[in-house]
């Protein structure tokens, strides 16, 4: 059945028996919706954004639900969310013809109508008959409000077309979608398919792009504020929805307490997305370390999680340093000396990461790779020392991937292609939280942090890549700088938690007397200010947050 205009698109809703299939066709209707917000004045817009977009999220959140305790929770927060949306709605269109003229009051009104599309969409988790109302409330509210500026008919029509075209799209996904996935497929899609695309870049109808850029200017013009939301709204768009959990985590913000967080504004909920989505951060940059803090001293020091069968890895280890000293024996006659990559390495690796499996696998399948690649070039010979050392190499990362499985996974994550860079304020955040990082630091793991610090800001394990000195390949480049970039989410993540729970690390280190007081009283917050550099260090590393 294609949807071609309301009465399609109400009898193809009222056909489906999965209430997650209704909620989530409404869902992408409000998104389309979503960027006539943008048409509001600025002060309507900061009292309309944050109700909208939060039931907007919800009703995604909803759809995507696999568990009746987890879909319960959600129509709890639904409830609370449409209460909020319907709330910032109405005095915005009471308002409008007031304050504008005709054409910039019918603009005013489309905000409120985007809200309420939301509130529609978010209102739909109640049950299957209010979710296909609200898809279909949600349906015409896109098509009308992309194309209410087009005073040309043909334009009108065509903006028309597009919106159901869209929402045709989505309905034939769904249709062929599987049992229990398809809901959360759908959003795979991009909102605007390529047949019911126009000339605009993002594929919205021109009234709805024209008002998504004015939205976007808005996100701009405070990224702390309105970062979280921005990203949330540019992935929904391209059919790349954020993690399904962190945005549940969001969407579940405040239900310990009636949600009254939502009722602080803007600032106030944005400092908990930060919050979340830097433990999220945390949660998926996994590390085979802990920090340990000192009762005396507060001072943290870092501690390698052993391997399960230390004394097998040592054993391991042992015999590639003794095939490497076995060559060195002969005296460079096979390539191989004390100024080659491979050398430094693994006497780095005996002296000081010796107890750490994934360190030991991650440098002794380099050291393994590097004696390949100079063996086809001839720069070693293809001997017998040379090969027991390569063999060695191999055969110790494979044990460590035997006994340590997560190791194994995690030997090939490198940064995304997708990952982020570092702006002028990136910087200065990073800066300022490992200076209060590294205060709170034994020596060690202080000088481990300055070096990450070296790598990540400028980049030197990548540029030495290029240097035929040190013949790392990019490939281990990325991978060691996603090593860096995990290490440091772990790090900051774990004192970000202990700084709100332990209540004597803030006053120890908010005194005049800590190495740190200087820098918490320049940044703010430490916890605002930890959490700002992880959710950086995300992104770097391509988590998506």
């Amino acid at each position: 059945m294609a949807i071609t205009d309301r009465e399609s698109a109400v009898a193809w809703l009222r056909a489906q028996w999965d209430q997650r299939v209704q909620i989530a066709f409404a869902a992408r209707a409000a998104l389309r919706t979503a960027p006539a917000l943008g048409l509001a004045d600025p002060e309507a817009l900061d009292r309309l954004a944050i109700p909208a977009l939060r039931a907007t999220l919800i009703s995604g959140v909803a759809s995507t639900c696999p568990t009746p305790e987890v879909t319960a929770e959600i129509q709890e927060t639904a409830l609370s969310a449409t209460a909020a949306a319907f709330s910032a709605v109405a005095p915005s269109a009471s308002q409008a013809a007031a304050l504008f003229n005709t054409s910039a009051a019918q603009a005013a009104d489309s905000a409120p109508s985007a809200s309420s599309a939301a509130f529609s969409a978010a209102h739909s988790a109640k049950d299957s008959a209010t979710a296909a109302a609200a898809a279909d409330t949600a349906t015409t509210d896109t098509s009308d409000y992309s194309a209410r500026y087009l005073d040309v008919d043909a334009a009108r029509s065509a903006a028309y077309s597009a919106a159901y075209s869209a929402c045709d799209a989505d309905a034939e996904g769904l249709d062929a979608g599987e049992a229990g996935s398809k809901a959360k497929d759908v959003f795979r899609r991009t909102l605007w398919p390529a047949e019911a695309r126009g000339h605009n870049p993002p594929g919205e109808p021109e009234g709805l792009y024209a008002a998504y850029q004015r939205l976007g200017a808005f996100f701009e013009s405070d990224p702390d504020t309105w970062g979280f939301w921005h990203r949330w709204l540019e992935g929904m768009r391209n059919g790349q929805p954020m993690d399904w959990e962190l945005q549940r985590q969001v969407a579940l913000i405040g239900a310990e307490d009636d949600f009254k967080i939502w009722e602080d504004g803007p600032e106030a909920v944005a400092e908990e997305i930060a919050l979340i989505e830097a433990n999220w951060a945390r949660s998926k940059a996994q590390i085979n370390e802990t920090l340990v803090l000192n009762d005396e001293t507060l001072l943290y020091s870092a501690k390698t999680i052993p391997a399960p069968d230390p004394d097998r890895l040592k054993r391991h280890l042992n015999r590639v340093d003794d095939a490497l000293d076995d060559i060195l024996a002969l005296g460079g006659s096979n390539g191989i000396t004390e100024s080659t990559v491979e050398y430094r390495i693994i006497k780095r690796l005996m002296a000081k990461y010796s107890d750490d499996p994934e360190r030991a696998a991650f440098d002794l399948r380099e050291v393994s790779r590097s004696i390949e690649r100079q063996i086809d070039v001839g720069e070693y010979a293809d001997d017998e020392p040379v090969r027991i050392l390569q063999a060695a190499s191999t055969s110790a990362v494979a044990a460590i991937c035997d006994m340590a499985p997560e190791v194994a996974d995690r030997l090939d994550i490198e940064v995304s292609e997708a990952a982020g860079t570092l702006g002028e304020d990136g910087v200065l955040v990073l800066e300022a939280a490992w200076q209060i990082s590294a205060a709170m630091l034994d020596k060690n793991a202080s000088e481990t942090t300055r070096e990450d610090e070296a790598e990540i800001l400028r980049g030197e394990i990548i540029d030495a890549a290029s240097d035929e000195d040190l013949d790392l390949t990019i490939q281990r480049a990325k991978a060691y700088r996603a090593s860096v970039l995990r290490r440091q989410i772990s790090r900051l993540g774990q004192q970000l938690n202990d700084w709100r729970k332990i209540s004597k690390l803030a006053e120890h280190y908010d005194s005049d007397h800590s190495r740190a007081a200087g820098v918490v009283m320049r940044y703010g917050g430490v916890a605002t200010v930890l959490a700002a550099a992880i959710n950086q260090l995300a992104r770097l590393l391509g988590l998506g947050v």
